[in-house]
């Protein structure tokens, strides 16, 4: 439950206080290997999905997903380029759960499968981001991507 206040909600208090939030986001932002890995694990399922389709509840996950879904595409591009695609492979994936039309988490997780010789695995991947194109409207690359 999220406690009001007034007419306001209030998102929970950071227990390390904004410092310490505000601490964490530079690390993040600075593309901190560990620091990325904390926002991803952290995310577990919907901000308070008891408020439904509330403005203020629908503003603050679109920001959080936003921010999960950049950090997972900073966090498998350090995989990648530290020669770990399958566990590029792992954060392009629960990324993807955050946000499934999240287009540089697609492409990151077509190298790392290719990287990773993981034929069938890229295959499926491929159909996979292909659905999601048509889902948008938009036509699938031919064969390469």
């Amino acid at each position: 439950m999220v406690p009001r206040d007034g007419a306001e909600r209030q998102l929970p208090r950071d227990p390390d206080g904004v410092e310490g939030l505000q601490h964490r986001g530079e690390r993040v932002g600075e593309g901190d290997p560990a620091a990325l890995r904390t926002a991803l694990d952290e995310v577990q399922g919907q901000l308070v999905p008891e408020e439904g389709t509330a403005e203020w509840a629908v503003t603050a996950r679109a920001e959080i997903d936003a921010d999960v879904t950049s950090a997972a595409v900073q966090l498998a591009d350090l995989w990648i380029d530290g020669g770990e695609p399958a566990t590029a492979v792992a954060v392009c994936q629960a990324g993807l759960r955050v946000d499934r039309y999240c287009d540089p988490l697609w492409r990151s997780l077509l190298r790392a499968l290719q990287l990773d010789h993981d034929h069938a695995g890229h295959a499926l991947a491929v159909a996979q981001y292909d659905a999601v194109l048509a889902d948008l409207g938009v036509q699938a690359a031919p064969t390469g991507t």
